[in-house]
């Protein structure tokens, strides 16, 4: 009779699970169907790089007029630009919904239709040549992927959505370029071989004209720096910033206006990687304003690989090499906007800074970022190669090395106690005639910031490929405008996520835990298993009798 009933049940079981299976399946449809077309988030990545941000939500809420936006995308897009596409609305219904209706938008498909492709055309958005794969073969299609956002009589424009990482940012900095009424101004000091921002910086140029109005500072005549301006940036300087050029960017500074000094203190042949130093002539300013620039380079074990040529034989190898002199930092003050949402920067052949103590304490001083623990500093900058024997042991200048810094408070003019410079002119054997009039010092400035980093080559050649040296670079920008609305989104979705550094010990733990943990965890749940089916079995003969 027991084992009719254990039968019984067994037969129940299996009828269950048979109609449990099918209503388990509708409700994921059902959930699938509704959560495709009702906008609900729930938001558990670190970051919440699902969610809007806070600087967004409040930029949308305060919006006093309605923005339009128009979608243009073509609808059966393949793989991953369908995901965009759904990525993007979902974003926008974001918007709609924290904007209080001021914010619409439509998704218009011009496939097939020439008058909607001319529109968006017109409106500045390209079709893309698209390759996919239809009745086993490669096949072109046009498609269009951009948006249009309108805004009054104003419009901007997002040409194609290529990917998901930043499109918040690409969205909200469109909005607040729409409702923004003056752009700030940003000068960028000119004629000692620095990178030309309209030229030499690529993408960050367009990135940052979308927010700033950008121009050329030249101060080489003696004239002041523009005071419509309200921030100055000092970008790698490879030839000298002579006395009277200081003097004008020192009392800049004097009327409350920030600077950026991006300092590089050697140039680096990246061809036969042969260093020379460079006498920019800056030292005694900076360190008046309470931070030095220390001869040499960090190096760090913490740091980026790069892909160099050997030649053996009649055979040339490519090999990837880890190269010291690239340091890549993870150590910031997470208190300072600045680097609050970032998680790496690569600053290569960097140069230590020193904060110095300030008596007076009207201003102060505070390390930005700093190398790993695991760096030390290279006096010797003329040979750099990559291929040679960097030691890591038995150093004398052991680091963390503070690798950027902020300034703060009320400066004193370094010139407060000196004759206003003459102007140098080309000739030198004569002076401008400019220097005959007499220029009043300001010799202290009200609450301002400033900032020094002991690299300027993060904006130059191909380190400007790193996101993170762009994203750093805007955020310095931002926070000399005092406009760091931005900051918190323009680097969600960049992440950095090294491997643990062990010893060669604990690597062999792991790898053969791996390798047998596995295997003994089956054997060990197979003989629990024979066990209970072995009680199991004793029970049921018991129970016949």
């Amino acid at each position: 009779m027991k084992i009719g009933k254990i039968e019984i049940k067994t037969s129940k079981k299996t009828i269950l699970s048979l109609v449990s299976l099918p209503i388990l399946l509708g409700i994921i449809i059902v959930i699938n169907y509704l959560s495709y077309h009702i906008f609900c988030r729930l938001d558990l990545t670190q970051g919440g790089i699902y969610s809007l941000s806070k600087a967004s939500k409040d930029l949308v809420r305060k919006l006093d007029d309605r923005i339009i936006i128009k979608a243009y995308f073509n609808k059966n897009l393949p793989a991953p630009y369908n995901s965009n596409r759904k990525y993007f609305e979902d974003l926008l219904a974001e918007y709609k919904t924290y904007s209080k209706g001021k914010i619409s938008y439509e998704f218009i498909d011009p496939a097939g239709d020439e008058k909607l492709q001319q529109e968006a055309r017109s409106g500045g958005i390209a079709p893309v040549n698209i390759t996919q794969v239809k009745n086993d073969k490669y096949e072109q299609e046009i498609s269009y992927m951009g948006a249009m956002f309108l805004y009054g009589d104003k419009k901007e424009i997002l040409p194609f959505v290529k990917q998901t990482v930043g499109l918040e940012y690409d969205v909200t900095s469109r909005i607040k370029k729409l409702t923004q009424e003056v752009r700030k101004k940003v000068g960028f000091l000119a004629g000692h071989k620095e990178p030309d921002p309209f030229t030499d910086l690529g993408g960050v140029y367009e990135r940052l004209s979308e927010q700033y109005e950008l121009r050329t500072v030249s101060v080489k005549d003696g004239t002041a720096v523009p005071e419509d301006l309200d921030a100055l940036v000092v970008l790698s300087p490879e030839e000298k910033i002579s006395e009277r050029e200081k003097y004008e960017v020192d009392q800049f500074i004097m009327k409350g206006k920030p600077v950026a000094f991006l300092i590089d203190s050697v140039n680096v042949n990246l061809t036969n990687f042969m260093g020379n130093k460079i006498e920019h002539n800056l030292n005694n300013l900076l360190s008046n304003y309470g931070v030095e620039i220390t001869p040499g380079l960090v190096l760090d074990r913490q740091c980026q690989r790069i892909s160099v040529q050997q030649r053996q034989g009649f055979f040339t190898i490519q090999n990837i090499i880890e190269y010291p002199l690239l340091p890549v930092a993870t150590v910031f003050r997470k208190e300072n906007p600045i680097v609050r949402e970032l998680e790496k920067v690569s600053l290569p052949f960097a140069s230590p800074l020193i904060l110095k103590d300030v008596p007076d304490g009207k201003i102060k001083p505070e390390w930005l970022i700093k190398s790993s623990e695991n760096s030390w500093q290279k006096d010797d900058v003329y040979f750099l190669s990559p291929l040679q024997n960097f030691p890591t042991q038995n150093l004398t200048k052991k680091g963390p090395y503070i690798l950027a810094a902020t300034v703060t408070g009320k400066f004193k003019s370094f010139y407060s106690d000196k004759e206003v410079p003459a102007v140098e002119s080309a000739d030198k054997t004569k002076k401008d005639k400019k220097d005959e009039k007499k220029s009043e010092t300001i010799k202290e400035s009200p609450d301002n910031r400033i900032i020094i980093v002991g690299n300027g080559r993060i904006m130059r050649g191909d380190f400007l490929k790193d996101p993170m040296s762009g994203t750093f670079f805007f955020n310095i920008v931002d926070w000399l405008a005092q406009d760091t609305g931005l900051i918190s989104i323009r680097s969600k979705g960049i992440e950095y996520r090294p491997l643990k550094e062990t010893s060669k010990e604990t690597r062999n733990i792991i790898k053969w835990l791996n390798v047998l943990l596995v295997p003994a965890g089956f054997i060990v749940y197979g003989i629990i298993r024979w066990r209970i089916r072995k009680i199991k079995r004793k029970g049921l003969t018991l129970n016949e009798y």
